[in-house]
């Protein structure tokens, strides 16, 4: 099971290589590159988490929230140094930000949104996935420990209602150009695709 899955990662990593590179194919894997990777993260949720929510915690911390916090250091350390040998462009992204030696200011800021999982430096851009991945796990034990706690039945009907509502949430906002920080319209949207990784799951031997 864990080494299909492993294999599909492989290859959802060589279509993503090849969807930057702007080729014909580019909009065909932009459809569910992606995606897919939201759906096998969603197939490895455990319902056991809602009765240790610290141990679902403590893993996401350690596996996507201090990697975050580690790279991005260490790409803030050498920012200067990038600006320097011109290893940065001058412009970047979609908006009208300009890489520029740091001043003291500057690094109090950037530090900040380390630790918020903000947008940072540019060669980290792809970053936006990890902070992405998070919140939407994040947002699963929520919804999860919330209809638990308040002890809400049919559970799993809720549970469907719940992130629905988020995707929509999700699309509609997209749709009118709405975003919000930290990839917040981004992650309801994904949260829905994570969910169907996970109902899959739980109906895997009947499918």
């Amino acid at each position: 099971h864990i080494e299909y899955l492993d294999i599909a990662k492989g290859i959802l990593i060589i279509l993503i290589v090849v969807g930057h590179s702007n080729g014909p194919l580019r909009n065909f894997l932009y459809l569910f590159h992606v995606a897919a990777f939201f759906f096998i993260s969603g197939v490895f949720y455990k319902d056991v988490y809602v009765k240790a929510p610290l141990q679902m915690i403590y893993k996401r911390i350690k596996t996507l929230y201090i990697p975050y916090v580690l790279y991005s250091a260490l790409f803030i350390a050498l920012h200067d140094t990038f600006v320097k040998y011109q290893i940065y462009t001058q412009k970047y992204g979609y908006s009208t930000e300009r890489s520029h030696l740091y001043s003291l200011q500057d690094y109090i800021f950037v530090a900040r949104n380390i630790f918020t999982m903000g947008q940072t430096e540019q060669l980290l851009v792809p970053l936006w996935f990890i902070t992405c991945l998070f919140i939407v796990q994040m947002l699963m034990l929520g919804i999860d420990l919330t209809i638990t706690k308040l002890k809400i039945k049919p559970k799993e009907t809720v549970r469907l209602f719940t992130i629905t509502a988020f995707f929509i949430a999700g699309m509609v906002l997209s749709h009118y150009g709405i975003t919000l920080q930290r990839f917040i319209h981004v992650a309801f949207v994904a949260l829905g695709v994570f969910y169907g990784g996970y109902l899959y799951k739980r109906s895997e031997a009947r499918i």
